[in-house]
């Protein structure tokens, strides 16, 4: 599913993951901020530091600028933020990123329970360069299928192998 492309991308597809509207991003924000400075011991941990830790609050906090757009020192960013979306939702965060980025990263909650059903509680978010989308595993799989099917001969595959292909093919299909 593809989400407005503001700066803001990534907060809402967090937003459209749990079963809000995109437009929900900046209460999702205000809620990572109130779990990250009433557990801020857990996270100081994470983050080495109260340098690096303040660096992370601050980059959670909505835009003041009014212009609608935010800028990059106020966009999702994984690894930093990864922990925190884990641990407040209680789900594994799974974020695909293409091969031009280069890594693709699993995080998981640093406190509380596991899910009962871990399977339905998998938040999987794409990236392309400079944009968030959220995925639904059950859409990647369908790809997945798709691509090792016989109608796709050994040279389409390495062709459409590429996972920005169908990062970019799963945006598209669900904008």
């Amino acid at each position: 599913m593809d989400v407005k492309g503001d700066g803001n991308c990534g907060f809402r597809a967090i937003a459209e993951s749990i079963g809000l509207t995109e437009e929900s991003h900046v209460m999702e924000r205000r809620t990572l901020i109130r779990d990250v400075k009433d557990h801020s011991s857990d996270y100081m941990r994470i983050y080495r530091g109260e340098e690096h830790y303040n660096c992370i609050l601050n980059g959670l906090h909505p835009p003041e600028n009014g212009s609608g757009i935010t800028p990059p020192d106020e966009w999702l960013t994984f690894p930093n933020m990864g922990y925190i979306v884990a641990t407040y939702y209680n789900r594994v965060v799974v974020e695909i990123t293409s091969l031009e980025i280069g890594i693709s990263e699993t995080f998981y909650p640093i406190r509380g329970k596991p899910p009962i059903n871990p399977k339905s509680h998998i938040m999987c978010l794409g990236l392309i360069p400079n944009h968030f989308v959220l995925f639904f595993l059950k859409m990647i799989a369908t790809y997945l299928h798709h691509l090792r099917s016989r109608s796709y001969t050994r040279a389409k595959r390495h062709r459409h192998g590429n996972l920005i292909f169908w990062i970019n093919m799963i945006a598209s299909e669900n904008s």
